[in-house]
C-alpha cells in the first residue's frame, strides 16, 4: 500500500506540473530540434521566433499540440518513478542505515532505468508529434515504425540511460534538504526543495537532454544514427556552447515543473496517508 499512494501522489502531481508548463515544453522540444539555421541566432530570440510561427500556423493550440500524450506519458512516467522508489527501498537502504548521497544517487538512478526502458517510446512519440507535421498519436507511431521498425521507439536510449543521473542527483538534493526541517514541510517549503534539487540536477545534465531529442525527431541523417555520431554533428554545428541550446527554457520549464510536482504530490501522499489511517 506504500507503494501505491507514493505512486499515486507521484502521478497526479505529475498531472496537474505537465499541464500547468506544456506550452514551454512545446517550445522547449522545437528549440532543441532546430538545426544549423538558427545557430546564429540567440536562445531569446530563438524562442520567440518558435512561438511566433507556433501561433500563425496553429494558433494558441498549437502550444497544447500533444497534450493528452504529455499528460499520460508524465502521469506514467511518474507513477513507476515513485512506485519503483518506494518498492527498491528496503535494498538501498539497510534498517537504521544512514542515507548517504552515494545510496541516494543509485536509488534514483535505478528507478530512473526501469522508468527510461519502459516510457521511451512513449517519449519517442511525443516528441514526434511536438516536431513534425505528423498529427496524432497513431500517425506519428506508424511514422516512427516506417522509418526504423520497433527500434525507433527506443531510438536516443544511449543518452536516455545516461539521464537517469538527473533523477539520481534530483533524488539526493531533495532529501538533503528535506532532512534540514525537523517538521512538517509546508506546500512553499516542498515548492522550492523541488525546484533547487531539479535546477541542479538539470544543469548537469542537459546536453544528453539535446543529444536524445535531436536523435528522436524526425530528420536525423543516417550519420548521426548513433550516440556518437549525434554529438560530432552538434560539436560540428556549434561547438561546446551548442550542447547548451535552449538550456534556459528547459531549466525554467523543468524546475518549475519539478516544484510544483513535489508540492502536489506532498501535499496528496500526506492526505492518501491520512484517509489510508
Amino acid at each position: 500500500m506504500e507503494q501505491l499512494s507514493e505512486a499515486l501522489a507521484g502521478g497526479a502531481g505529475a498531472v496537474v506540473s505537465c499541464a500547468a508548463l506544456h506550452p514551454l515544453v512545446v517550445a522547449k522540444v522545437k528549440m532543441q530540434a532546430r538545426k544549423k539555421e538558427s545557430e546564429k541566432m540567440t536562445e531569446k530570440d530563438l524562442l520567440y521566433d518558435v512561438i511566433a510561427k507556433v501561433l500563425r500556423k496553429d494558433g494558441i493550440l498549437g502550444l497544447y499540440a500533444g497534450l493528452t500524450p504529455a499528460l499520460l506519458k508524465g502521469f506514467s512516467t511518474n507513477f513507476i518513478f515513485y512506485y519503483v522508489m518506494s518498492a527498491i527501498e528496503p535494498l538501498i537502504y539497510s534498517k537504521g542505515q544512514k542515507k548517504t548521497i552515494a545510496r541516494g544517487i543509485l536509488h534514483g538512478v535505478l528507478a530512473g532505468i526501469v522508468v527510461q526502458l519502459i516510457m521511451s517510446p512513449a517519449d519517442t512519440v511525443l516528441k514526434r508529434v511536438l516536431t513534425t507535421e505528423q498529427r496524432g498519436v497513431l500517425g506519428a507511431i506508424s511514422q516512427i515504425f516506417g522509418e526504423r521498425g520497433f527500434g525507433g521507439f527506443w531510438r536516443g536510449i544511449g543518452p536516455a540511460l545516461a539521464l537517469t543521473a538527473n533523477p539520481g542527483i534530483n533524488t539526493v538534493v531533495r532529501t538533503q534538504l528535506m532532512q534540514l526541517s525537523e517538521s512538517k514541510l509546508s506546500p512553499s517549503q516542498n515548492f522550492w526543495i523541488g525546484a533547487t534539487s531539479k535546477a541542479t540536477a538539470s544543469i548537469t545534465t542537459y546536453p544528453y537532454v539535446l543529444v536524445r531529442t535531436r536523435m528522436q525527431v524526425k530528420g536525423a541523417e543516417k550519420d548521426e544514427s548513433t550516440t556518437f555520431s549525434m554529438i560530432s554533428t552538434i560539436l560540428r554545428e556549434g561547438g561546446i556552447s551548442a550542447f547548451y541550446k535552449g538550456c534556459a527554457i528547459h531549466i525554467l520549464q523543468a524546475v518549475f515543473k519539478e516544484a510544483l510536482l513535489n508540492a502536489v504530490r506532498m501535499e496528496i501522499r500526506a492526505s492518501i496517508k491520512k484517509t489510508l489511517l
